[in-house]
């Protein structure tokens, strides 16, 4: 939701941001690797040589979706900080976001609702169920969840205009909260996706002011952030200290899980650390979005961003119709610990590399621009 009029970092079309594109790439590249360490994240594979690398990867990709729910609250606080003019605004902001993100979520829904059991098509019930709550697939419920929070903007964007550094502790600190209040069952509802998450929210909101708070209409990832880089390696030794209780707190209590389900919900007891990784590591991501984006890497993970959003939405598609089997993804992995590594960062890389190319061939088709959340006639580039 900010319009991109200014060229950002090696932005190929100058009414893009390139760090936002990065920080897409970013995240989806983190989503991809979550659920690929997931599936490979079972008893066996963890008790073999290189199994804690599963687990540390599985722990730290977490950061994916949190990186993108930040990047759409960072862009509703940098465009939206200000009221909605009135009912009809609000509706016309919702709008412009439906018509873009929900024909492409409902078609892959249906599409990975019939690959899992086509009889579940045959239920009106089943189907709408889904949609609403986005349970076609693992990853489906982002969609929702971020509605959630478009909806909800009038209410949260008070938060936004917290700017001092007393408001930025106040929204990061209650969004801590929330999630572990979350996380006990203290306030269970049907926003507990978006409550979980809700410390990425404080993050979005507040990443303005980190970034040097710089004026509507200017580059984000301007000067302001050029200056505040200094705590970038405070954020890294935050980030490493909660990932260390992250991973110690998983390894403690591994051996008494006995199926992947069991070490996925172990991968995410520890709230309030796996909070402050994810959170260190987008300020710190933000920060250095600038510099990143002028590397030829920069410019490879810009072009995945472009892309991520039908990206995220055919990967696991590809990964259980196509990788998983090609890597034998349910076996164990020859030559030790090197091999369980490779096994893992190669299925990944194939995942995001056959659904991107996939999501290209469909952006470049006349009319199936759509089908994977992009317009035909590209209009100026909004942040979330």
């Amino acid at each position: 939701m900010i319009p991109t009029n200014i060229a950002g970092a090696r932005g190929s079309d100058s009414r893009r941001i390139g760090e936002i594109d990065v920080l897409r790439g970013l995240a989806i590249a983190g989503v991809v690797m979550r659920h690929v360490s997931w599936q490979l994240l079972t008893p066996a594979n963890l008790a073999a040589p290189g199994g804690s690398a599963i687990a540390i990867a599985c722990i730290l990709s977490d950061v994916g979706v949190s990186l993108f729910v930040a990047v759409s609250a960072f862009g509703l606080a940098w465009r939206y900080a200000a009221p909605f003019s009135g009912v009809r605004a609000w509706l016309g902001f919702l709008a412009s976001r439906a018509s873009r993100l929900l024909p492409a979520y409902v078609l892959w829904s249906i599409v990975s609702l019939a690959a899992r059991d086509r009889a579940l098509l045959s239920s009106p019930s089943d189907v709408g169920g889904a949609l609403l709550f986005g349970t076609a697939d693992v990853q489906f419920y982002y969609v929702p969840m971020v509605f959630e929070l478009y909806i909800l903007w009038p209410l949260v964007r008070p938060l936004a205009a917290m700017r001092s550094a007393r408001g930025v502790i106040v929204v990061l600190a209650a969004g801590a909260a929330v999630a572990e209040l979350v996380w006990r069952a203290v306030i269970p509802s049907p926003w507990t996706p978006l409550l979980y998450l809700s410390p990425a929210v404080a993050t979005g909101l507040v990443l303005p002011m980190l970034l040097g708070n710089p004026a509507p209409g200017s580059n984000p990832f301007g000067a302001g952030a050029a200056r505040r880089r200094a705590l970038v390696p405070i954020l890294i030794a935050a980030a490493a200290a909660a990932l260390f209780v992250c991973a110690s707190r998983f390894f403690a209590f591994a051996p008494e899980a006995t199926s992947r389900g069991a070490l996925f919900l172990v991968t995410m007891m520890s709230a309030a650390p796996q909070a402050l990784l994810n959170c260190s590591l987008i300020a710190a991501l933000a920060l250095l979005a600038t510099p990143l984006a002028r590397t030829r890497a920069g410019g490879w993970i810009a072009a995945l961003g472009r892309m991520s959003y039908g990206v995220f939405l055919v990967h696991l598609l590809v990964a259980s119709t196509v990788v998983y089997r090609l890597f034998a993804i349910d076996t164990a992995a020859p030559g030790g610990a090197a091999g369980t590594v490779l096994r893992m960062t190669g299925a990944w890389l194939a995942v995001l590399l056959v659904s991107y190319a996939g999501t290209l061939l469909l952006a470049r088709i006349p009319n199936l621009a759509w089908t994977v959340g992009l317009e035909r006639a590209p209009r100026p580039e909004t942040v979330g």
